[in-house]
């Protein structure tokens, strides 16, 4: 098995085209629009998602809101066995859209993955439920909330991701907004009729999604048509692709906030997990960005190796001078978001939450590791089917991460979870650029020193936990380094604004 190649395909052999969206220059002509939108569509989802947090937090107070948020971590560490064949529908899905229009065939053949996965699942879970029950501290009642969670979730992340192989990622966005506004609404119903509680806010959470499986299939339509006849040959081609995802979806966890979770559950308590969740949850929102940046950089990758080829020098100068200069863009939206946040955090979630301001600007920083590899990285890794390249990156961030959560959790609480957080995205960034380098010819450029201004104004914040003086250093490094790279620096905006020209090369 080999899943570091590619298949280039003739042409000639491909279908008529019968959606403009099943052209690369689509993408870019689109690409500002797109983006817009489900910018606009996860800022709703933020607002949404933030008003209920807060609803829950003032209602049931902190230790049951720490509850919902144990269960519903549980369902997403089980989800992790489940779905790691979800990038495969992505991956094959818009190679089979570019070439037919239609993404029946990868549609189907990812569910006959997934059904057997999820009975397997849940016939297991008495092996399973009980550890994760310990360590989460789960009440008796929580194995049926966990399991109506994790399938709704994993259904409606399957449509997700058939949305994007269709590239309908404005649609993704929208309804991801409709989930957001369903649960607050129900929230805000239980609350007025004295009905919340742990159970009836996870039922919430759960109930919503599905409801958007249903639109999605609405959308799809004749994109999926009729359920397909097992194609061997396909889901051969899904597995080879996602089993080095599979273990790296595993490992992964052991970087995330949800093993975070664990750890502060059992080295600290319940009312901590609330602290530290909304600072996840705000960061989450926030990292979202460059999520959605890949999300549309990997349709025009494969649709490129699928229908087109890239202009000679256009990926090159891409890596070379937009990368960093989007990395400087990410850095100073997080130092001045994490300077407002240390200020109105306390002030809307109350005193208890006071802590929640200082575990968000580490978490923030951290967030700049991350937004490096989703502003091409990942993409290019995926267009390439190399698969491999996650899970090396995996490994080593999970080291990492909980090494120094055994470490730093004890000495300095959720400050230190969130350094061992920082330090874990920091090793997996290296990581995931070393291993791609051995495979595709990229140039890091000066992206290295776009990231020092802020691990200068990190160290800053974490040493004398002043975030004015943090900023205004944050400021003057960034100043620095715009001026010793300012050539491109300049090159990389107007790469960023001319993309008209770039699009009229790829037909």
């Amino acid at each position: 098995m080999n899943s570091d190649t590619t298949t280039t395909v003739d042409p000639d052999q491909l279908s008529p085209l019968i959606s403009e969206r099943q052209r690369a220059g689509w993408d870019l002509q689109n690409a500002s629009g797109n983006y817009l939108w489900l910018v606009i569509s996860y800022c709703a989802s933020a607002v949404f998602a933030l008003a209920s947090v807060l609803l829950l937090t003032r209602s049931l107070g902190p230790e049951n809101y720490g509850g919902i948020i144990a269960i519903i971590a549980a369902s997403q560490v089980v989800q992790i066995f489940i779905n790691w064949s979800t990038t495969a529908m992505v991956r094959f899905g818009i190679e089979e859209f570019v070439e037919s229009g239609t993404i029946r065939n990868s549609f189907w053949s990812r569910v006959y993955i997934l059904i057997p996965n999820i009975f397997l699942t849940i016939v297991l879970s008495a092996f399973w439920f009980p550890p994760l029950s310990d360590w989460l501290k789960l009440p008796s009642y929580a194995l049926l909330l966990v399991a109506v969670n994790l399938i709704t979730g994993v259904l409606w992340q399957h449509f997700q991701y058939g949305l994007h192989g269709v590239k309908l990622a404005w649609l993704h966005g929208t309804l991801l907004a409709l989930e957001k506004l369903i649960i607050f609404a129900a929230v805000l119903i239980l609350a007025i009729t004295n009905r919340l509680d742990v159970f009836t806010a996870v039922l919430s959470f759960s109930f919503a999604p599905l409801m958007m499986c249903f639109v999605a299939m609405i959308y799809l339509g004749r994109s999926v048509s009729f359920p397909a006849a097992p194609d061997r040959n396909q889901i051969k081609k899904m597995l080879q692709y996602s089993l080095p995802l599979f273990p790296s979806s595993v490992i992964g966890y052991f970087s995330s906030n949800y093993l975070d979770a664990i750890f502060i559950i059992n080295l600290l308590d319940v009312r901590k997990l609330a602290v530290y969740s909304i600072a996840v949850q705000i960061n989450s929102v926030i990292l979202m960005l460059p999520i959605l940046a890949n999300s549309l950089l990997l349709p025009m990758f494969v649709t490129m190796q699928t229908r087109e080829t890239v202009p000679a020098g256009k990926a090159e100068n891409y890596f070379a001078h937009v990368v960093p200069v989007l990395t400087l863009i990410w850095g100073t939206g997080c130092t001045a978001i994490s300077l407002a946040g240390y200020y109105v955090i306390p002030w809307v979630f109350g005193s208890d939450f006071l802590e929640t301001s200082t575990v968000l600007w580490i978490l923030l920083a951290a967030s700049n590791f991350h937004a490096v590899i989703y502003f091409g990285y990942a993409a290019m890794a995926n267009a390439h089917l190399l698969s491999s390249v996650s899970l090396y990156s995996a490994l080593c961030s999970a080291a990492t991460n909980i090494s120094l959560n055994l470490l730093l959790i004890p000495r300095f609480g959720l400050r230190g979870c969130a350094l061992a957080t920082a330090a874990a995205f920091f090793v997996s960034l290296i990581t995931f650029v070393f291993f791609l380098k051995r495979k595709v010819s990229l140039r890091l450029s000066w992206t290295p020193a776009a990231l020092v201004p802020i691990l200068i104004a990190l160290a800053v914040m974490i040493l004398f936990s002043a975030p004015l003086v943090a900023a205004v250093v944050w400021f003057i490094v960034s100043a620095g380094v715009i001026i010793v790279f300012y050539p491109s620096v300049r090159l990389g905006f107007r790469i960023l604004i001319d993309r008209g020209r770039f699009s009229s090369n790829i037909q």
